[in-house]
């Protein structure tokens, strides 16, 4: 990319280094290009940011004023200076870390940024010591966003503000596809495969597995496999398939391939 400012460019200095970005750009990403790191619990690189957790506050100078922002949703400016290392912005993580101690203080990620930052004291008694969510979002953006069928969701509001399945019930959508478990910072998502059905403890939803068309050998949730064929009914048949067997499938043509091609 050139140096030169362009109208779908911004040129901006973080910690005193100057970095010309892509127009949309955030704060953090920014950051991140050039090898400083900013601590972010609710940003994922195929979600984007939250401004949910706030431990990515970073300190910014925009027109002569000066002020915290959550780096993660904040948009690269043309001119904009950024701090991320400042003893204002220090001292505002761990007051963050801190609530977020109380909030999950069995989440390992949480565990150890409180453990790089010296705030190894939760702001209030945790209510229960065992809690992990720290309702980041990502496993409702990622239903809601990327999987789109929204089986879970937040419900409540302050303290009693958490994420769940409709009135904390069986979900008659879920697909058990594990993508909320993958996104999720903290571990909060327990989920157990078991003989006859993924079992999806954190949503309190059963899914049964699907059986292989070929072998009869379980290796999807039943509803999933649906999910994908009606997303690409191209693939349809694919997807009734199990690895192995589509493995074993592919040998065999590469095979008769080769016996068609030696022949010619």
């Amino acid at each position: 990319m050139s140096e030169e400012t362009t109208n779908s460019t911004v040129k901006l200095s973080i910690d005193g280094q100057e970095i010309t970005v892509e127009a949309g750009t955030t704060v953090l990403e920014a950051a991140r290009r050039i090898g400083i790191d900013i601590p972010a619990l609710c940003y994922h690189p195929v979600l984007g940011g939250a401004g949910a957790c706030r431990v990515c506050l970073v300190e910014v100078v925009a027109w002569g004023r000066r002020r915290m922002v959550t780096s993660c949703v904040y948009p690269a400016r043309e001119g904009l200076e950024v701090y991320t290392n400042t003893e204002k912005v220090l001292r505002s993580r761990r007051a963050v870390i801190a609530m977020l101690l109380a909030k999950a203080p069995a989440a390992k990620v949480v565990q150890e940024l409180a453990k790089k930052y010296g705030s190894t004291e939760p702001a209030y008694e945790p209510s229960d010591p065992e809690a992990r969510c720290i309702l980041c979002g990502q496993c409702v953006r990622t239903c809601n966003e990327l999987i789109k069928v929204g089986a879970v969701n937040f419900a409540h509001r302050g303290q009693e503000r958490k994420v769940g399945t409709p009135y904390n019930a069986t979900s008659d959508v879920c697909l058990a596809c594990g993508a909320c478990q993958n996104l999720c910072p903290t571990g909060n998502i327990r989920i157990r495969d078991k003989r006859d059905l993924r079992a999806m403890l954190t949503w309190h939803t059963d899914v049964p597995w699907n059986k292989c068309s070929k072998c009869g050998q379980s290796y999807l949730p039943a509803r999933l496999v649906e999910f994908l064929k009606q997303q690409c009914p191209v693939a349809a048949e694919l997807v009734t398939i199990c690895p192995r067997c589509r493995r074993e499938g592919t040998a065999e043509s590469f095979v008769q391939a080769s016996v068609l091609a030696d022949d010619e």
